[in-house]
Formats: C-alpha cells, sequence, structure tokens
C-alpha cells in the first residue's frame, strides 16, 4: 500500500459489517492464497459494479476513478468484469507492484476481517 501506508506501519483495524463499507475504504481480509497472512488493500468494487482497469485508469461503470492517492502507472490490466452479489474488488495503491483482484479475482464478503480506521 505504498505510499499511503509506510512498511512497519501500525494501524487500528475496526470490525465491520460488509454493508458498511465503501469504495475507497482500505480493508484487511483473509489472502486468497490460503496459508498467507492477511493483506491489505484499497476497496475499489462493491457488489454489481462493473469493474476494468485499462490504460493506467480504473474505470467504475464506465467512468473513469479519480485516484489522487495513486503515484506510480497502473501496470496490469484487467478486462471489464460484473461484480456478483458477495464480490468485492481491491487494489493496492501501489498498482505496478501490488498482488491484487487483478491478479486472484474478487474477493468474498466473508474473507474481510476489517477496515484501517483513520
Amino acid at each position: 500500500m505504498l505510499p499511503t501506508i509506510p512498511e512497519g506501519a501500525r494501524l487500528l483495524i475496526e470490525e465491520v459489517s460488509v454493508e458498511q463499507l465503501q469504495r475507497g475504504d482500505i480493508i484487511v481480509f483473509q489472502n486468497p492464497s490460503d496459508q498467507a497472512p492477511p493483506l491489505l488493500k484499497r476497496l475499489i468494487g462493491l457488489p454489481g459494479d462493473t469493474i476494468e482497469v485499462r490504460d493506467d485508469k480504473v474505470y467504475l461503470s464506465g467512468k473513469a476513478l479519480d485516484e489522487p492517492y495513486i503515484m506510480l502507472p497502473q501496470g496490469r490490466d484487467y478486462a471489464q468484469a460484473t461484480l456478483g452479489s458477495n464480490e468485492y474488488f481491491v487494489l493496492g495503491d501501489n498498482r505496478s507492484n501490488s498482488m491484487d483482484s487483478r491478479h486472484f479475482g474478487p474477493i468474498s464478503g466473508a474473507s474481510i476481517l476489517g477496515r484501517v480506521k483513520q
């Protein structure tokens, strides 16, 4: 999550229901690779949203997102997809070096452990 959250930073994580989550929240979730530690990423897409990443921009239902926290190019593209009823799309802020939904796909609401309290 560089540069937003520096390595070694201490964070407070609050437990919330998925209904309380908002786009742009930084969340902690179970790593899709079962034996790895939890991951910390920015929540980009909620159930029912259509997401696409191309030309260094994220598109939410066809509109480019304003993401002032992104300092480097996006890296990988992601073909347009509509999220299911319990699917969430997450991206790291260091997009060119992030293992996120572009790699492992959307995450389920059940895998979300909480959000970073700011």
